[in-house]
């Protein structure tokens, strides 16, 4: 038989007695009022979509999740803000599918009045020796039902089983919490609080069902009906205790992590959830950039190489061309599928530290042209399917992809919006060759072009709405740098959308091949060769105000993996002609 079980029918013993006793002039015990069994609580959806909670504070973040996950409750459990009382209520909370608030934090018992009054609460549970707030003097009277320390005696109140205790070590309540499952029958306690639990065998004393029959109850109620299909994102602060209980009591389930878009755990989690209403606590960032991340997170796309995160821990490794043009590039020297291979064979053997090393084809999708066009804008563009089908294939084979423009007298945008469709495939980026972005009455070949950050940042915009609107991990934005002009404002260039990763790539061809440097002249009379080196041009490049990262375009003169990786800073992108 179960230990409350045992206790109910040993109390209905004790009860009978002491009603049997009353004429020798000992006191009867009373039961509670009878009342009519009724849902505890009322919950109730966030709003659609992604929201943070607000506050700062323990007793503001439980009623901003109260506000957010209950329509009313009857019943409420209240506990101090210290974090092991704040364990042990949200623990019960979780258990009855209660809202749990806190109270005790100075300048804050108005506003926890105020939640129990919109709450309609005419029980709490007090957890810890929590202080009672008081109510309006309109409201009825609020009963209070104290919850012993001891497991028997919490049973008895509660009028629910308990499997028993489990020790959670401080600084892991949050964590313990959302693993938690149903039928969430235990309870979780700080260590100081988790004395030697009896055996289920035992039977209660004499003496301990006296006491136990003395202690008052909670009204019967029903556990309300819990929420499906709703998520919590906590970064697992102490201060969030008595929220995330609360989120759980109205059954939504919680990730903790301190970086979403890298924890790949986190990810997996909250794709498994199925969420379409997440809710953030703590620090998750500002809100609109929380938002994305974590409807990205939601579909749980990963990026070449892993993970959400385009940038952090990865290092690009790339061929550029276009499949069938071997004239443009090595990527089209062999047919698509050796293409794929060879890049996974160069990323392999690139190094990059302790970088992941993804391969990349720097795919020319459209190229500059000395001839108008039917559309006249001297640059000639490849069709979709045939972009597509190539996109595809380097998807399934874990490749990234940067479609690259140059686009001639049409601007930038006007021909990346061309590839929208390709561009909603997540393995898909951007690089734009400004040097090859003409003025009216200029042709490729005869000038060189220089664009304003104006007109980068047009794509970055373009590119942050399609990424934010279809939920895609973030896109690589790269930018070659023909000359250091080739950008006339690179510190104006937005490098703040989390939707959008702009990378600014160095060309690497003024490297003078050391064969050249021995076959200068002996002649003292002749001038001296001139010796210029990659980490010249990287130094003279990297000096532009620019503080975002860097990529390397290889020239003629291929620079060796070791010493560009030694450059600081180091490159993210390394790209090969």
């Amino acid at each position: 038989m179960p230990r409350l079980a045992r206790l109910r029918a040993l109390l209905a013993i004790t009860a009978a007695t002491a009603v049997l006793a009353g004429c020798t002039g000992e006191v009867v015990l009373t039961a509670d009022p009878p009342t009519d069994v009724t849902i505890g609580a009322a919950t109730q959806d966030p709003p659609e979509g992604v929201t943070v909670l607000e506050g700062d504070g323990a007793t503001a973040l439980a009623i901003a999740a109260s506000e957010a996950y209950f329509a009313s409750a009857e019943i409420v459990v209240i506990t101090p803000p210290e974090a092991d009382a704040q364990l042990r209520a949200a623990s019960v909370a979780t258990t009855l599918g209660l809202p749990v608030l806190v109270t005790g934090e100075e300048g804050t018992a108005d506003a926890v009045a105020t939640e129990l009054e919109r709450l309609g609460t005419r029980t709490v549970l007090v957890t810890g020796g929590a202080t009672l707030p008081e109510l309006a003097p309109d409201r009825p009277f609020l009963r209070a039902v104290p919850a012993p320390d001891d497991l028997d005696g919490l049973q008895v109140v509660i009028g629910r089983d308990l499997a028993g205790e489990v020790v959670v070590q401080a600084g892991g309540e949050v964590a313990a919490l959302a693993s938690a499952q149903e039928p969430f029958d235990w309870l979780l306690v700080p260590p100081s609080d988790s004395p030697a639990a009896s055996s289920d065998s035992a039977e209660p004393t004499e003496e301990a069902t006296r006491n136990l029959a003395d202690l008052p109850g909670l009204p019967p109620f029903r556990a309300p009906e819990r929420l499906t299909t709703n998520a919590l994102v906590s970064d697992g602060g102490d201060g969030q205790i008595a929220a995330v209980g609360t989120a759980r009591a109205a059954g939504a389930g919680v990730v903790v992590t301190t970086d979403l878009a890298s924890d790949p755990n986190a990810i997996a989690t909250l794709f498994g959830l199925g969420a379409d209403r997440i809710v953030g606590v703590g620090d998750v960032g500002d809100p609109q950039t929380f938002a994305y991340r974590a409807r990205v997170a939601a579909t749980g796309v990963d990026l070449p190489g892993g993970g959400q995160e385009l940038l952090d821990g990865k290092v690009y490794v790339g061929l550029r061309g276009a499949p069938g043009a071997p004239e443009l590039g090595s990527l089209g020297e062999q047919d698509a599928s050796a293409t794929l291979e060879r890049l996974r064979s160069l990323a392999g053997s690139a190094g990059g530290g302790s970088s992941r090393v993804v391969p990349t084809a720097v795919l020319l999708t459209t190229v500059a042209s000395a001839t108008p066009g039917s559309d006249g804008s001297y640059s000639g563009k490849r069709t979709l399917a045939d972009v597509e089908g190539f996109v595809d294939a380097a998807r399934d084979a874990g490749v990234s992809v940067l479609l690259t423009f140059q686009p001639g007298r049409q601007s930038m945008v006007e021909q990346v919006a061309l590839y929208d469709e390709v561009l909603a495939r997540p393995n898909v980026g951007v690089a734009l060759e400004p040097g090859w972005r003409l003025q009216p009455g200029e042709v490729p070949g005869s000038q060189a072009g220089v664009v304003a950050a104006d007109e980068v940042n047009a794509v970055v915009e373009h590119l942050a709405a399609l990424t934010d609107a279809q939920a895609l991990p973030p896109k690589m934005l790269l930018v070659r740098l023909a000359t250091d002009g080739t950008v006339s404002d690179p510190q104006n260039i937005d490098a703040s959308r989390p939707q959008v990763g702009v990378v600014l790539e160095v060309d690497g061809g003024g490297v003078t091949p050391p064969a050249e440097t021995e076959a200068a002249p002996e002649d003292p009379a002749a001038p001296a060769p001139v010796v210029v080196t990659s980490s010249e041009i990287w130094a003279r490049a990297t000096a532009l105000p620019w503080n975002g990262p860097w990529g390397w375009a290889q020239g003629s003169t291929e620079v060796t993996a070791s010493e560009l990786f030694a450059l600081s800073p180091s490159p993210v992108v390394v790209t090969y002609p």
